[in-house]
């Protein structure tokens, strides 16, 4: 989970029965680290957890897990508290996993207003959502910066699956590394 708090959506997928050989959380902040280490030291007898610091602003600093053969990079508005990206924000993220045999990248993210199309399909919940993230500084290049990685290829893209009517619509997009 890449900026997943304390990991509380880890624990959701866990508990849906999602099976994993180890849940990571990826946090940025020192008590989100704390409080997921806290929490899940509870469950060591039923799941392998580990968190380590992750900043979507200084990825070189993530750690590599190199003994990972199948990974799946996860964000539920995460990705959102991210203003604006490097450019090569996504080549060095997937550097990271260059071992892994199969890496795919899940987000529910509020980009519905950055896909194209959206606009023209939706102008009313396309207004809110850009004037929303305008407002809180949210993040306004993800969809953007994604598509253009050469070693990415977006397998899906759902739009506006989540609608608050009041902006910050949530939609999800799935990607896979292209090889």
């Amino acid at each position: 989970d890449l900026g997943g708090g304390w990991g509380h959506r880890l624990f959701d997928l866990f508990l849906f029965g999602v099976k994993s050989k180890e849940y990571v959380l990826l946090e940025r902040s020192i008590a989100g680290r704390r409080c997921s280490n806290l929490v899940y030291s509870l469950f060591n007898d039923l799941l392998k957890f580990s968190c380590y610091h992750f900043d979507w602003n200084n990825l070189e600093d993530m750690p590599v897990f190199e003994s990972r053969q199948n990974m799946i990079l996860f964000s539920s508005h995460s990705i959102e508290q991210v203003p604006k990206f490097a450019y090569e924000a996504f080549d060095i993220l997937i550097d990271k996993f260059s071992h892994v045999e199969n890496l795919y990248g899940v987000h529910l993210e509020p980009i519905t207003f950055q896909i194209p199309g959206e606009r023209r399909n939706n102008p009313l919940r396309y207004k809110r959502d850009v004037q929303y993230a305008v407002d809180h500084k949210y993040n306004m290049d993800f969809y953007n910066k994604l598509s253009r990685t050469k070693r990415v290829l977006i397998r899906h893209v759902n739009s506006g699956v989540f609608d608050s009517c009041d902006g910050n619509s949530t939609s999800i997009l799935i990607w896979e590394l292209r090889r």
